[in-house]
């Protein structure tokens, strides 16, 4: 039979300040704590909120009044490029690809708007 031990360790408590901006609040707890009494409720905390992209920098809103899915030929917004893409259009969705498959990658676009500039540069 196993023995297990029937006393346990007790963690040390510190003397600690609170982890939000601006409270400085002095407290006891443990190595891991990290709030005082106030701030230990998430409602009481700082929430951080994710920065909002603008969709129309990236994409195409196309606004209709499609009820069904159906097929549309889009030109690519990139400069020299020009080429006719399909995009399938849903009901209740608004955004699209902006370019055609080739450049939808920010770096593809770039290595493009390069060798644009190379070429006519020569």
């Amino acid at each position: 039979m196993i023995q297990i031990p029937r006393n346990h360790r007790k963690q040390k408590v510190i003397e600690q300040t609170c982890a939000v901006k601006g409270c400085g609040k002095v407290f006891y707890g443990i190595q891991a704590a990290k709030y005082c009494q106030h701030h230990r409720d998430p409602q009481n905390r700082d929430k951080k909120s994710a920065e909002t992209k603008d969709v129309s920098q990236e994409n195409l809103v196309f606004e209709h009044e499609n009820t069904d899915v159906t097929q549309v030929l889009f030109k690519c917004a990139l400069e020299g490029c020009g080429q006719e893409y399909e995009v399938k259009i849903y009901p209740r969705q608004y955004v699209y690809p902006k370019y055609c498959p080739e450049h939808r990658n920010e770096h593809k676009r770039k290595q493009h708007i390069l060798n644009m500039e190379n070429r006519t540069g020569e």
